[in-house]
């Protein structure tokens, strides 16, 4: 599946020099890359500014939870149960999906572009 991230110069420099995406520490369902479905909503939801990433993820099995309230996770934890990552097909409220990636090696770079 098709996905974008967003963030700033200094993520987009790390990810372009690593050639890889490693979750963050902390987030709304605990520290994961954040993905949503188009540029456009990925740049509304964004914290950081300025790069557009567009990756190819392999959401595997998704750990479907309907608010911002289900909680925070862990790559381990999922794992755990089953799963390979979130779904929040109502992001946090706003109606916007948000997909969460815990793992590097699910996500594959296709394009980082500076807006």
């Amino acid at each position: 599946m098709v996905l974008y991230h967003v963030t700033n110069k200094a993520g987009a420099d790390g990810i372009g020099q690593a050639k890889q995406m490693n979750r963050g520490s902390d987030g709304m369902f605990g520290g994961g890359v954040y993905f949503a479905e188009s540029e456009e909503v990925a740049k509304y939801k964004a914290i950081y500014k300025g790069y557009s990433i567009k990756a190819t993820v392999l959401v595997g099995k998704e750990l479907k939870v309907d608010s911002h309230t289900a909680g925070k996770f862990s790559f381990r934890e999922l794992w755990k149960k089953g799963y390979d990552s979130v779904w929040a097909p109502k992001g946090c409220g706003t109606g916007e999906c948000e997909r969460v990636i815990y793992n590097y090696d699910q996500i594959e770079i296709i394009s980082i572009t500076k807006y």
